[in-house]
């Protein structure tokens, strides 16, 4: 079975659009030009386009489906966007921590690229960065997406020292995952050598009332041990998700000069 990956990009012509229109799955090598070098075009036969909106930085865009021949070990995520100033832009380095199976991926995918991912594909480390404005500001997130295992720990100490904020997850229909917090929250406060961090709490899965192990007490009450704030989310609902990232956003401004976090956007299009 062919590989898919997910990639949201801009329209550039009028033929992309119109074709479009006229027809799901595309020719790959029509639109070679739209497929990052990184992810070699020509590995790909057709495209399927899944969605279109009107996007917040200007222009329409699209998300897309690559069918490649070859399969991939696991999913990929792309975002291309569009950078038409040079501008300073605050650049926000997340790290979203969790037992394999809590819905880390599912919760960043619904954030980033607004669908829900329901096929669970146990991640290695995926990155994923969105572009967007939160009070006012425009800002770009890079949110780095960790193994829900112990075996693909090698970057784990230079991406928590690096990282600004961080989102602890664990399901609330399993009581092994929000007990696995606390190691995790040390080993966060251990490699950055620090009393305390910008940190969210998230209690996934509040869909699933019955099969519901964990209250919503027992999340808030850990969350204030931690000093965090605390949700229950549901990525499948879109239940405060983009609540998660906004709070974590608030939280690393409070404690973090902003000359610190400058990223300059340059004129043309960038991979991120």
């Amino acid at each position: 079975m062919p590989g898919c990956y997910s990639i949201t990009a801009p329209y550039q012509n009028q033929k992309a659009e119109s074709t479009m229109n006229l027809a799901p799955d595309l020719l790959a090598s029509d639109y070679k030009d739209l497929i990052p070098e990184t992810l070699s075009p020509s590995l790909f036969h057709t495209i399927r386009v899944v969605d279109s909106w009107e996007s917040s930085l200007g222009g329409l865009r699209w998300k897309w489906f690559l069918r490649s021949n070859l399969p991939p070990p696991h999913y990929k995520h792309v975002s291309i966007t569009n950078t038409t100033h040079k501008q300073m832009v605050r650049e926000y380095k997340f790290v979203v921590l969790g037992n394999g199976g809590v819905g880390k991926s599912a919760l960043t995918v619904r954030y980033v690229q607004e669908f829900f991912l329901a096929r669970y594909d146990p991640t290695i480390e995926d990155s994923y960065t969105k572009t967007t404005h939160i009070d006012g500001e425009q800002i770009v997130l890079d949110i780095l997406d960790t193994a829900g295992t112990e075996q693909f720990t090698a970057m784990r100490d230079l991406y928590l020292r690096n990282g600004h904020g961080f989102i602890l997850v664990y399901s609330i229909t399993s009581q092994s995952s929000f007990n696995d917090l606390r190691d995790m929250h040390e080993m966060i406060l251990r490699v950055k050598d620090i009393d305390q961090v910008p940190l969210v709490l998230c209690g996934n899965k509040c869909d699933l009332v019955d099969q519901r192990v964990i209250t919503t007490e027992q999340g808030i009450s850990m969350g204030q041990q931690m000093k965090a704030s605390s949700y229950e989310s549901s990525a499948l609902k879109n239940l405060h998700v983009e609540e998660l990232f906004v709070d974590l956003v608030r939280q690393v401004n409070r404690t973090q000069p902003k000359k610190e976090m400058g990223k300059k956007k340059t004129k043309g299009c960038s991979l991120l």
